[in-house]
């Protein structure tokens, strides 16, 4: 049974080697689209910072907080470009235009009202589009005013300890701009950029794809004479479906090989670790190996199976992500990825891109290793009825 099986096999990869098209098919079509799909979207993916916010502040205030609070806004050089205005309506003509996000209009008693610790507001205005931008302004301003009043509290209840700060006076010191500290946590985890993401997605795609052919090749061989054949020979039925089922597994595995060894050598685009992407590619080749099997059993029609190679195919791939991240689909789609091997291919190799632990991937890589062989054993055992 394995001697029939192997040599099915190799048959198949004999044939394959002598075919230009299935060749560039196969292995040319997946690495060019990469290339095309990583530079066109590549502003999708990565770490991107976010654009500056355009401020412009308008200080009604004569006293020094309020000059304090325009220089604090002026030091956060990674968030704001901030410009001055002599009044309040030229700010918000900018903000109309669009010369300025945002406008913040400190008062004239803004100082007096601090001095006497008396609340005090100010005027944060953006236009309509700006909401994110105003909400951040805002963020910045609630902390400055936290951090302030905190101070002036600490100066009134311990001045002993606030004489302690250095050498300048308390009144010096409290008109000192603040500086607010904002702590960044990293997740361990690593950016995907838009070759990788394509690089997987294309080598997904294109498998689904292989895998759906090689079940309408076994269609069309069934109405064949060499299928009669076949079946009338000793060998047993189980052997020749399992010589099918090998032989589809080693060429897909082959075939998504190739592609992810010139996306990372050739086109130089980052992956996972290896021992993951063997262990993810190892599993997926196998649920598209049943998959094949089991088309190729059950359906009788060559025109159903061309058509499920190409608009089936295709449908799949949109769901399983290798066109577009399935984060954006609403929730339905979401758990429809999850349930296709494809799907499942993609979110793990992803992970393994970003840095997830091996563990972690144990259950993606268990669901397309028993999706295959239970397919693959439910494809065989008709495969074996038929005649």
């Amino acid at each position: 049974m394995t001697r029939i099986a192997l040599g099915m096999a190799w048959v198949d990869l004999r044939q394959l080697v002598r075919d230009r098209r299935a060749l560039i098919t196969l292995f040319l079509m997946p690495i060019l689209l990469t290339s095309i799909l990583s530079f066109a979207l590549g502003s999708m993916f990565g770490n991107k910072s976010l654009p500056l916010t355009k401020v412009t502040v308008v200080n009604q205030d004569q006293g020094t907080f309020g000059a304090n609070l325009t220089d604090f806004l002026r030091q956060q050089h990674a968030a704001f470009a901030v410009s001055t205005s002599p009044s309040m309506t030229a700010a918000r003509q900018s903000v109309s235009v669009g010369l300025s996000d945002v406008a913040i209009i400190i008062p004239s008693l803004y100082s007096a009202h601090i001095a006497a610790n008396a609340p005090t507001q100010i005027e944060v205005d953006a236009s309509l589009n700006k909401n994110t931008s105003q909400a951040i302004v805002q963020n910045y301003l609630t902390a400055y005013g936290t951090q302030l009043a905190e101070y002036r509290t600490m100066q009134a209840q311990f001045p002993a300890i606030a004489a302690q700060a250095g050498s300048q006076t308390r009144a010096n010191l409290a008109l000192q701009p603040l500086q607010l500290q904002f702590n960044e946590y990293a997740s361990g985890l690593n950016a995907v950029t838009s070759g990788s993401y394509y690089a997987i997605g294309m080598m997904v795609m294109f498998l689904l794809s292989n895998a759906i052919h090689r079940g309408a090749k076994m269609v069309r061989e069934r109405q064949s004479d060499r299928y009669k054949r076949m079946i009338a020979s000793p060998a047993d039925r189980a052997a020749l479906a399992g010589g099918h089922l090998v032989s589809s597994f080693l060429i897909l595995l082959l075939q998504g090989a190739v592609v992810l060894l010139c996306s990372r050598y050739i086109l130089g685009i980052h992956l996972g670790p290896s021992s993951q992407t063997i262990l993810l590619l190892v599993s997926y080749a196998t649920s598209l190996a049943g998959i094949s099997i089991l088309l190729g059993s059950w359906v009788s029609s060559v025109q159903i199976m061309e058509s499920l190679a190409g608009v089936g195919s295709n449908i799949a791939a949109v769901l399983g992500g290798s066109i577009f991240p399935v984060y954006g689909f609403p929730q339905v789609m979401q758990w429809t990825s999850k349930a296709l091997p494809n799907g499942q291919a993609v979110t793990g190799l992803v992970d393994s891109v970003m840095g997830i632990s091996t563990q972690s991937l144990i259950l993606p890589i268990s669901y397309m290793l028993i999706l295959g062989l239970l397919l693959g054993l439910a494809g065989g055992l008709r495969y074996g009825r038929t005649a």
